[in-house]
């Protein structure tokens, strides 16, 4: 998928969840706003993109993504070792592999 498609899509995905409570008053009402409209402009994106970078919110995706992979792979302990479980805990690393 493209980077952004969310973005413009109107979509509120954990980039912009974990964003939202470090912006200061007025960029909260800014990204609020960019949200109520029905097409997102790629000035908007450049905007948000900036707000990202400077946060390090990249990096808090992967933490909360290693974390869950952590725990779901850890819940699949229970079974037996066989190849669907290997095919299963390959999966859950499997979301990390995507580039930003």
């Amino acid at each position: 998928k493209k980077i952004g498609q969310d973005f413009f899509e109107g979509k509120i995905t954990l980039p912009i969840i974990l964003l939202f409570p470090k912006l200061e008053l007025n960029e909260k009402k800014i990204l609020i706003e960019m949200f109520k409209k029905k097409i997102r402009n790629q000035d908007d994106f450049s905007k948000i993109i900036s707000l990202i970078k400077k946060f390090n919110i990249i990096k808090e995706c992967y933490q909360k993504a290693q974390h869950y992979i952590n725990l779901s792979s850890n819940s699949l302990t229970i079974f037996r070792d066989c190849e669907e479980k290997e095919t299963l805990k390959n999966l859950t690393s499997f979301s990390l592999a995507r580039n930003f």
